[in-house]
């Protein structure tokens, strides 16, 4: 019983390290190459001028965000609710296998759903911008990286710096 215990508790922590990777911009991890990157709602405002993006298009990109982040905040709600269950069937000693495996699985369901639903947002904002605007936000998005790129390397021989004194 101590082995599946165990067991069960290494599954706990490898889904709750994928459930962490939830939302707010920590999606795309710099794989452009799929066409998913999506900067703020704030950024495409910005430069909506030179993205050629129209208020029509930046009022339906706040709709969508608006409805994912209120449908977000329930999916989160529902896999904490699950990730509890499973610390308490874990931590009970008399948990069956079967009980145990059953609230695992519906833990990483909810951690799937969160997943699902941040890639169906991008989806659907990605439909509101046309094949060039897409284009020219992916160019914008790798400038920025280019850039901050730089400036990473820059504050990292600072702190070395910094460190030496």
């Amino acid at each position: 019983m101590k082995r599946i215990t165990t067991i069960m508790g290494i599954l706990l922590l490898a889904t709750l390290a994928m459930a962490g990777e939830g939302y707010g911009g920590k999606f795309d991890k710099g794989k452009g190459d799929i066409g998913l990157n999506m900067p703020s709602i704030k950024m495409l405002e910005r430069y909506k001028d030179s993205l050629g993006i129209n208020d029509k298009q930046i009022d339906k990109l706040k709709e969508i965000s608006l409805e994912a982040k209120n449908n977000l905040i329930d999916l989160k709600a529902a896999k904490d609710k699950a990730n509890l269950t499973l610390k308490d069937a874990l931590d009970d000693v008399n948990s069956s296998r079967a009980l145990l495996e059953k609230v695992l699985d519906d833990a990483m369901e909810k951690t799937t759903a969160i997943k699902k639903h941040n890639i169906k947002m991008m989806l659907d904002m990605r439909d509101v911008l046309t094949p060039e605007q897409r284009e020219d936000i992916n160019d914008k998005i790798k400038g920025f990286k280019y850039k901050m790129s730089g400036h990473e390397k820059m504050m990292k021989g600072y702190e070395k710096k910094m460190r030496g004194r």
